[in-house]
């Protein structure tokens, strides 16, 4: 009255590697290590409407509010609850045409690291500047302390 069962590829490949133990505890066998893996069906997701573009992950955040955010770490406003109340009222004046942009849109709401990202671009691309004039500076009392290195 048994059922036939076909075996796994796991029970087969365990049952090989069991069988080729050596009498000290040792395997012989022709590879280091073993991975199984198994993966979902292709059928597995077919029900699931979500993707990346519908949730907003492929979303970049707008040029123009990426703009206001430079424009207001220029001014040394860095904490970012006081950006996203300022872009919350900003993004009326940028959509322009009269159509609002969705509540969780990422490109007109972009999360925190991404806000804390651009302050932090914007910062060093302001700073680099001054990199350049204080290299300059050092470089022109460099030589004028000692003239032969010119």
């Amino acid at each position: 009255m048994g059922v036939n069962r076909k075996k796994s590829a796991r029970a087969s490949s365990s049952a090989k590697i069991m069988a080729s133990k050596n009498s000290d505890g040792s395997y012989n066998l022709p590879w280091k290590s073993v991975f199984f893996v198994e993966l979902p069906l292709h059928g597995a997701h077919e029900n699931h409407s979500l993707s990346s573009e519908v949730a907003g992950f492929s979303q970049r955040v707008n040029y123009d509010v990426k703009r206001e955010f430079k424009e207001m770490e220029a001014m040394g406003v860095k904490d970012i609850d006081i950006l996203r109340a300022f872009i919350a009222k900003a993004t009326k004046n940028i959509c322009s045409n009269g159509v609002q942009p969705p509540l969780n849109s990422r490109a007109f709401d972009p999360p925190d690291k991404d806000i804390y990202n651009i302050l932090q671009a914007a910062k060093k691309a302001r700073e680099s500047g001054n990199d350049e004039d204080k290299l300059t500076e050092t470089l022109n009392t460099y030589c004028l302390r000692d003239p032969e290195n010119k």
